[in-house]
């Protein structure tokens, strides 16, 4: 299994994708217009202990915290899910079922379709996980659907990361 970590997910979404994404998936414009009206003219304050305070308005990105965040960038990336085939995810934590095979073929397609929509893969962060033996695990069933007997055998699996 490939755990694809992105880079600064929720801050780099693009948001005239949204807008796309929003058009294309037929939410009504007052929807739309309720949504964008948390989102113009929003400024942000960093701050830093040994610099001087930083502001800007907010032009692109998801905020994070927010109730609507994961949702909304899950259905900014169902595209590219889909077109990986068979992964698992949440918001921005991507897991692809691979075989020991086609791990650096699947990992180079996940970059350059992530990439198409402006967010980018950390390969540093980016993991390998496989099992006791070494071998990349492969999950035939997501956690959620599995039998309680392939639930109680995952568990058992001693898991390994390996970077």
């Amino acid at each position: 299994m490939l755990k694809i970590d992105l880079n600064r997910a929720f801050d780099s979404v693009d948001w005239a994708g949204l807008k796309d994404m929003f058009k294309r998936l037929g939410i009504p414009s007052h929807m739309q217009k309720k949504f964008w009206s948390s989102y113009n003219n929003v400024k942000v304050r960093i701050q830093h202990s040994d610099a001087e305070d930083i502001g800007f308005i907010l032009e692109h990105g998801v905020k994070q915290g927010g109730p609507e965040s994961p949702i909304i960038f899950s259905l900014f990336i169902d595209p590219i899910l889909r077109q990986l085939g068979e992964c698992v995810a949440y918001a921005d934590d991507v897991n692809l079922l691979t075989t020991q095979d086609n791990i650096t073929a699947k990992l180079q397609h996940a970059t350059k379709l992530f990439k198409i929509i402006g967010l980018s893969v950390s390969e540093s962060k980016t993991e390998i996980w496989k099992d006791k033996t070494g071998t990349p695990l492969m999950i035939l069933n997501m956690m959620v659907s599995a039998t309680t007997e392939q639930r109680e055998n995952l568990s058992k699996m001693q898991l390994q990361k390996f970077y």
